[in-house]
């Protein structure tokens, strides 16, 4: 009677592992595309998104250029079951990519070839795309299985693939002559002409649908971003190894290089293949890299410096990591303990790395819940109604809108000089910071001035911040009139910031009846904060019996008079929330009493949301900290929940 093998022996089989890897990330991809909040790419996700659903429905659409052909053919069957068919349609090449990775380091004979599931699927950048509907993924699968099929001497197959490169992502094309090469070099001369099919195939259903042949070239979309985006470091890319690669892999890349060079340096292991082998693995990654970092520092070709775009070359890294890691085992040949634990060591660094730089599952920007609360908005006041102007898609996704319906929707902003010729009386424009003022080139005091527009809606984030351009990022939502009997738009502005919010008071202190010794009663109350006063009095409660939520906003205030006019001090105005040695919130205004109004009551405020908090015997405290040791006096502090008036 033959023993079977053992539980653990099954699971362990390469191929189990294998099998048992892809359907677990499988699992886990689905989960995350199904409950995350957000999906990784913004806008130009839902740009992908409306021209990959609506191909059918507009066939010229099949042809977008930005859109990516080879995307949208492959893509466009997936997108009609909604959003998450597209993101499925990603996870399933993300999945086929590991695989062939897989596969490739099987053909070189590298041991561990497994793990390349693993370096691929945890590349930060990687693992938050792979759920999400962004070219980047098809970019990479179609590389990586172009690369395995010259391995497995398929030219022909092998050189239609890189000919289709450049309609799933425009710099695909560098890999044209570098396969070219290749095939030169095995000396097989018809893979080379097929090198030319994807683009004779693509231009050929230009012509016959719009008479341009040439359209790859001359409707490129990618010029003049220049001065909306502007140029970084040449070291850009390279300093975002963590984002992109991750820790294990990029190590695991180095010591792939030095390996390709000791295996060409030999002369025990240089030969044809072993030069092909390196040429073929090594070039395509490095050069994509190395051109992205040249364009971005140049600032030119539409590069806007985003780490995504690596996420194409990552395949063909995971295999370069796999041969680094096998540089690794003569080192380990009398300890396989040591190798053993040096496996789960990167197995655990693996894994980590993707929840160390990202909050998995992905939540919405602070752009993201500003355009929600716009999009909202939208249906509930029924202004999708009338058509919308807007450059960012993610405010056509949110509010049900087909930004291709030209009586409902229409996906950019005109000219200044234009927009009152465009745009017919009750249709709405809605401005934001990041694509109203970059992309649209239109200033929003442009639009406040333009009698036929009246500003209708107005939104700013919970917390300020500063988009593309460092501006404040705000939306303005405009309607066009027939006439310039409206008010003002400076007024209406101003009136709309003032009833921003409805204050709702939880807490006032004005000193009137205290029984302090420093607090003033005879002239309506205050309160004398001495040099020997480190702390004044204030709030001092428990958080749970506020009844607060997360993401709450409150406004604290209190009025201040320095004691010495002439006073060059300051004093901290601090709102607090903490359990024994845990702060959940710590906020702090420094008041420098020289920048105050001499001899009279100055009204110092500050606003904050309200974190997670958990503890329920947590205490919120609101007090005035005098660490510099000053004299001053404090009168109306109060604490307000801030509640959105829509």
């Amino acid at each position: 009677m033959t023993d079977r093998p053992g539980f653990f022996q099954y699971l362990f089989k390469e191929k189990n592992l294998v099998r048992g890897l892809l359907f677990l990330l499988l699992l886990y991809f689905s989960y995350l595309a199904v409950f995350s909040e957000s999906i990784y790419g913004y806008s130009d996700l839902y740009t992908h998104y409306f021209i990959s659903h609506y191909a059918f429905k507009y066939p010229h659409l099949f042809l977008n250029h930005w859109g990516k052909p080879l995307f949208i053919a492959l893509s466009a069957p997936f997108s009609q079951m909604g959003l998450i068919g597209l993101q499925f349609f990603n996870i399933l090449l993300s999945l086929a990519s590991a695989y062939l990775a897989f596969l490739i380091c099987k053909e070189l004979r590298l041991k561990y070839a497994w793990l390349s599931i693993l370096l691929l699927c945890s590349a930060p950048i990687y693992f938050v795309m792979a759920y999400s509907g962004m070219t980047e993924i098809l970019f990479g699968f179609v590389l990586i299985l172009a690369v395995f099929m010259f391995i497995k001497e398929k030219y022909i197959f092998t050189a239609v693939l890189v000919s289709l490169i450049p309609y799933a992502r425009t710099e695909g094309t560098v890999f044209i002559p570098l396969f070219a090469f290749a095939f030169l070099y095995k000396r097989k001369w018809l893979p080379v002409l097929f090198l030319f099919s994807g683009f004779i195939f693509y231009s050929t259903l230009g012509f016959f649908y719009n008479g341009n042949f040439l359209w790859f070239f001359n409707e490129n979309p990618y010029t003049g971003a220049y001065d909306i985006y502007g140029k970084g470091s040449l070291w850009h890319f390279t300093n975002s190894y963590a984002e992109i690669f991750g820790f294990g892999l990029t190590v695991l890349i180095l010591l792939g290089f030095i390996a390709y060079i000791l295996q060409l340096a030999s002369k025990k292991t240089r030969n044809s293949f072993s030069f092909l082998e390196a040429y073929i693995i090594l070039l395509p990654p490095l050069i994509y890299f190395a051109g992205h970092s040249f364009v971005w520092w140049k600032g030119i070709y539409g590069s806007v410096g985003l780490t995504r775009v690596m996420a194409g070359i990552i395949p063909l890294t995971a295999v370069i990591g796999v041969k680094g890691f096998n540089l690794l085992l003569p080192l380990f040949e009398k300890h396989k303990k040591a190798l053993i634990v040096l496996v789960i060591f990167l197995i655990g660094l693996l894994v980590c790395q993707p929840f160390v730089i990202y909050k998995i599952p992905l939540v919405n920007g602070p752009e993201e819940n500003v355009l929600d609360e716009v999009s909202a908005w939208i249906r509930r006041k029924k202004i999708d109604d009338h058509k919308i102007f807007c450059l960012n898609q993610y405010v056509f996704y949110k509010a049900g809108v087909n930004p291709f319906d030209d009586k409902k929707a229409f996906a950019s902003l005109p000219r200044a000089e234009q927009i009152t010729k465009i745009l017919k009386p009750g249709e709405i424009l809605i401005w934001d910071s990041h694509f109203g003022y970059n992309e649209g080139q239109l200033d929003i005091k442009t639009l406040l001035q333009n009698n036929y527009l009246e500003l209708i809606g107005f939104f700013v984030p919970e917390e300020k911040f500063n988009t593309l351009g460092n501006i404040p990022y705000e939306v303005y939502v405009f309607q066009r009139t027939s006439d310039t009997t409206h008010l003002e738009n400076t007024l209406i502005l101003k009136n709309l910031k003032e009833n921003y919010f409805t204050k709702k008071l939880i807490y006032l202190n004005t000193f009137s009846h205290s029984t302090d010794p420093n607090a003033d009663t005879t002239h309506g109350g205050c309160y004398k904060i001495i040099k020997e006063k480190e702390f004044s009095p204030g709030m001092d409660t428990l958080f749970y019996n506020l009844n607060l939520n997360k993401n709450t906003r409150v406004e604290v205030s209190v009025d201040v008079l320095p004691c010495d006019a002439n006073s060059t001090d300051s004093i901290d105005f601090v709102a607090s929330i903490y359990y024994e040695s845990k702060n959940y919130l710590y906020e702090y205004k420094t008041i420098n009493f020289n920048k105050l109004n001499k001899n009279v009551w100055n009204t110092i405020s500050n606003n904050f949301v309200i974190p997670e908090v958990h503890q329920k015997n947590a205490v919120f405290k609101v007090y005035l900290w005098n660490k510099n040791k000053t004299e001053v006096l404090m009168d109306n502090l109060n604490v307000s929940v801030l509640q959105r008036n829509l």
